[in-house]
């Protein structure tokens, strides 16, 4: 689980908390209810998939990180 209290301010934070405890229970639901089916489907197919969703899920948050740190450090290279 991400660490949100050091992420967001004071205002938005229980918000941004909940939400952060709603994907973290949502992916978990996920992944315990396609277990099996992962399991039984050991095929290459279905591991080509599963990689291509992981590189584009991580290309995704990557990209985001850098735009939110780039917006939000502009501030500080001027002071």
């Amino acid at each position: 689980m991400m660490v949100g209290a050091e992420l967001f301010r004071q205002g938005p934070r229980p918000f941004a908390m909940s939400l952060v405890g709603l994907t973290n229970w949502v992916f978990t639901a996920v992944v315990a209810l396609l277990f099996e089916i992962i399991q039984v489907t050991d095929s290459y197919l279905w591991k080509q998939f599963t990689n291509c969703c992981n590189f584009l899920v991580l290309y995704f948050i990557s990209n985001s990180t850098v735009v939110y740190l780039f917006s939000s450090l502009v501030n500080a290279r001027n002071s």
